[in-house]
């Protein structure tokens, strides 16, 4: 039984799709079976695996140690597709495929990039994939919160030990500079004013940090996700430059 997606032929999804297909001798993704053209649209078949995990979670019991695996595989997956020069930015439970023999794929690139398309580069490349899949993985949902509000409160009354603690892991995955900044002015009584949009977006994303970072080390305690946390290598992976992504 085969699954099937049509995608336009232009699109960047077909050519992210194309490059795997060439390229992934480890078959981190599913295989393609087959392509069709129709009209300005290519056919897609891939061998049909009727469960994401997001499925098996409703289905079935779903165990800790499976978490382990889909970290481990999809942490590779995207590994992967970052040395290709590409960012998911879309990896969720709805997006990973799991087999009956727990083998993950991620799936659907609808709205994956090029890093070198992603013009905020503090926060929209690599990382977010990864926090993306940390966050899926602690809280198993895929919408970020928006209401901060408790978590500064929560913040500013925790313990000076539990500050620099949040303060040292926060710069294993952020510029240590941006860190301080934003992290003083959430520990100030002050009123938060940011006027600039990307301004605004950075803090946001700053906080959802925070705030998946202060539940694991603080709030629960949860060394399960704290090593998930300290086994990724937050340091920028070396992306093929433009000359050689546009190339290949």
């Amino acid at each position: 039984m085969l699954f099937i997606k049509e995608i336009p032929k232009k699109s960047m999804e077909m050519k992210i799709l194309t490059k795997i297909n060439k390229l992934d001798k480890e078959k981190l993704f599913l295989p393609i079976k087959k392509k069709e053209v129709s009209g300005n649209n290519i056919k897609i078949y891939w061998k049909k695996i009727p469960n994401t995990i997001q499925k098996k979670k409703e289905n079935e019991i779903w165990k800790k140690i499976y978490e382990k695996d889909v970290f481990e595989q999809i942490s590779k997956s995207l590994f992967f597709l970052h040395s290709l020069g590409f960012i998911h930015l879309d990896v969720h439970f709805d997006n990973i495929l799991c087999s009956s023999k727990h083998k993950y794929y991620l799936i659907d690139f609808s709205i994956s990039e090029p890093v070198h398309n992603i013009k905020n580069k503090l926060y929209l490349e690599w990382k977010e994939d990864h926090f993306q899949l940390l966050w899926n993985l602690v809280f198993h949902r895929n919408h970020y919160i928006n209401d901060f509000s408790n978590l500064r409160k929560n913040i500013q009354k925790t313990s000076q030990k539990n500050k620099n603690l949040l303060k040292k892991e926060l710069k294993l995955c952020l510029p240590k500079k941006f860190v301080d900044e934003k992290l003083s002015l959430l520990l100030s009584k002050d009123k938060i004013s940011i006027k600039k949009k990307i301004d605004q977006i950075q803090f946001k994303m700053f906080l959802q940090r925070l705030y998946l970072l202060y539940y694991i080390f603080i709030e629960k305690k949860d060394n399960f996700y704290q090593d998930l946390f300290h086994s990724i290598n937050w340091i920028r992976p070396p992306f093929p430059s433009k000359t050689q992504f546009q190339s290949r």
